[in-house]
């Protein structure tokens, strides 16, 4: 585990319209500050047009992010427009030579004659952003051609001008920038992918358009050299990822842009290419040295670097119906870095000093890690139950990639101390004909929804006999699921000691029978239809007016109550939209804006950045309801839990909002269009 200031990007490309809905939040969930590329169509030439675009961005940025605005400095830039952007906010000025790279048509046409610019520039305190490529000659020699021709006198002649040479990718440009004396104010942000592949990689199994970017990968020792600077703690290098989201078609083309996608994993992937043994230089590389370089503060907040794998999807959605390929695309990666949950900080340390714990916390809270990191750092046997396949499946991926190790679903196989994740029907077929005495750690995950049902009761008292620790995950903490807990430890043979509760927000020990209620970033609304000849019919209407209302939210996931699964699969189908399903969304890393799976399914099951959860049907209880409007909820992310219920049903939903201390919006359906568009404004 490693702790590190909130790291910025000074280099990314959000561009604009519906993209924003994707790359903004994609950006802020790994950086505080990001230097915003204005290579736009049209271009950011003007302080109004950055001005226009910021607010555009900060339309759909969480609190607390700050979008770096920028200039794209043409042959037609006054240095009036730079004193103006300097008293506007704007950081800096981005050159790019005309022709160089996508949008830069409209670039500088004749270095030379930019030198009152310059001037003006280096006198107001705007910094100098070059895209260091030449038009003509060799691609893989065009930026050392551009050190040479152009980057070599301009330092020369502009010694107080602050310029950054972005993404650099050669040996040559290292050692130039290396060279300069401390007077001579220049840095360089270098890529992720630039560190982490060769040029071999754009034609591996054939040509690769989606590691196709400008300035293009060049040859291994360049990388090399890219690596040594990076982790050299060098103050001239810093972090820059020159994301560049293109449209799937856009880059599978005759002509294909040029540009690589990484703000969906860019901390994952720096730490890869820094390597664990030069982990301890990747804080000053992405959080000290371009602050201090732009004259800045450094972020006072900080993120915790902590193994939590994942698989990266095939695509995002991404503007006006498209799709975005990101680097990795179905691909495993290890370690997705953020700040610890509070109760993963709180449950952590409790699990490791060993005795029977019962973590209670809402979902989406983080259960899953504060209960495996320490069964891993610890190295001993332990068994996982899970009340269902799907879940066991996510936890044995999690599981898997913290330890190196493929998890088995035999529990004969913990002796050999692999990681062993099971369901209940796992473990009453293989105890049929011999009794399970193996010392190991027992986690029963989703604990209530696991213990209510008899296979899953009989199954964790089959995994007890022995066990050193037993450790309850769950929402729901209350007195009758800790009668069973107490006879699931009784099988020990021992009377059990007092459960330890690791609690958030409510006592530990007290008799809540829920942890709380709901995120408060998750609004609820219930809507209202007539039942009057076809139920199916009618609920699949109201489904359809329900995604009208949210055809602006990129992520939706609708959960099906009443065994109406296949109708709604279908219904969507038939009309035109593409659904898919939670078990192909898990197994196989299928995407698409639009998830669907039975509310039952869902227990546990983490599906990051959905933005409203529809659920068609009253759930069974109103534990079931929060379990399931808080996949919506995730991590604090603001979300929307929209039900769907004929009228009697939707009484008796409304009515849990005082046991659940929550306030549900409820309208009928001919009005739903315009609360969710309330809601949103909110």
């Amino acid at each position: 585990m490693l702790r590190l200031t909130s790291p910025d990007d000074w280099h990314h490309h959000l561009r604009d319209g519906t993209a924003l809905e994707t790359t903004v939040r994609m950006c802020a969930k790994q950086f505080k500050r990001a230097i915003i590329m204005p290579n736009l169509r049209p271009p950011v030439t003007t302080v109004a047009r950055a001005l226009a675009y910021k607010k555009r961005i900060l339309a759909h940025a969480p609190v607390g992010f700050e979008p770096l605005m920028t200039l794209y400095l043409t042959d037609a830039t006054t240095p009036q427009e730079i004193r103006n952007a300097k008293a506007a906010g704007i950081v800096a000025c981005k050159l790019y030579p005309a022709g160089a790279t996508t949008n830069s048509e409209n670039g500088v046409t004749d270095v030379c004659r930019m030198g009152p610019v310059f001037r003006e520039m280096a006198d107001s305190g705007v910094l100098l952003l070059i895209h260091g490529e030449v038009t003509d000659g060799d691609i893989f020699d065009r930026e050392a051609t551009f050190i040479e021709r152009t980057l070599r006198p301009l330092v020369a002649e502009f010694e107080t001008l602050k310029i950054v040479l972005e993404h650099c990718t050669t040996r040559q440009a290292v050692d130039f920038v290396r060279s300069q004396p401390p007077e001579v104010q220049i840095g360089a942000t270098i890529t992720a992918h630039h560190l982490l592949y060769n040029r071999n990689a754009l034609f591996k199994g054939g040509i690769c358009p989606h590691m196709y970017c400008l300035p293009i990968l060049k040859a291994e020792h360049h990388r090399l050299a890219l690596v040594e600077a990076a982790t050299s703690g060098n103050p001239r290098f810093f972090l820059g990822t020159d994301s560049a989201p293109h449209e799937r078609g856009t880059k599978e083309a005759a002509c294909g842009c040029a540009g690589v996608f990484t703000a969906h994993a860019a901390l994952e992937l720096y730490a890869e290419a820094f390597g664990p043994d030069n982990l301890d230089k990747l804080e000053p590389f992405a959080s000290f040295h371009g602050a201090d370089f732009y004259g800045l503060p450094r972020n006072t907040t900080t993120v915790t670097l902590e193994p939590r794998p994942w698989r990266v999807p095939k695509a995002y959605p991404y503007a006006d119906g498209g799709s975005l390929v990101p680097l990795r695309a179905n691909q495993d990666l290890r370690g997705l870095y953020s700040a610890p949950s509070p109760i993963q900080a709180a449950a952590i340390p409790v699990v490791r000093r060993g005795g029977d714990v019962a973590i209670h916390a809402e979902t989406g809270s983080g259960k899953t890690l504060a209960y495996l990191v320490p069964l891993v750092a610890s190295e001993g046997p332990a068994i996982v139950l899970a009340p269902s396949r799907l879940l066991s499946r996510q936890i044995a991926a999690c599981w898997g990639s913290l330890a190196g190790a493929t998890p088995s679903t035999n529990i004969w196989d913990v002796g050999s101390r692999r990681p062993v994740v099971v369901t209940p029907k796992d473990v009453l077929e293989a105890t049929k004909e011999k009794r399970f005495e193996a010392k190991c750690r027992l986690v029963l995950d989703e604990a209530d929804a696991l213990l209510k049902k008899p296979q899953g009761e009989k199954a964790a008292r089959a995994l007890a006999s022995r066990a050193t620790q037993i450790v309850a995950a769950s929402a729901t903490v209350g007195r009758p699921l800790r009668r069973v807990l107490d006879g699931v430890r009784a099988e020990r043979g021992t009377r059990p000691a007092s459960m330890i509760a690791v609690v958030r927000d409510v006592e530990a020990g007290g008799d809540h029978h829920r942890a709380v209620t709901a995120p408060a970033t998750l609004t609820h609304v219930v809507c209202s239809y007539d039942v009057e000849l076809d139920p199916t019919a009618e609920a699949m209407g109201a489904l359809d007016v329900a995604l009208e209302a949210c055809r602006e939210k990129p992520h939706v996931l609708v959960a099906v109550e009443n065994n109406m699964l296949d109708d709604a699969m279908a219904f969507l189908r038939d009309t035109g939209r593409t659904p898919v399903s939670i078990r192909d969304r898990l197994v196989a890393g299928e995407t698409a804006p639009l998830v669907v799976a039975e509310a039952r399914a869902l227990r546990g099951i983490d599906l990051p950045e959905l933005d409203a959860v529809l659920i068609l049907g009253k759930p069974e209880s109103p534990d079931a309801y929060l379990h399931v409007a808080g996949r919506a909820s995730r991590a604090k992310r603001r979300g929307l839990a929209l039900t769907l219920a004929p009228g009697r049903q939707a009484d008796v939903l409304c009515s849990w909002g005082t046991q659940l201390d929550l306030r549900f919006a409820r309208c009928a359906l001919r009005d739903l269009v315009a609360e969710v568009n309330t809601t949103r404004d909110e």
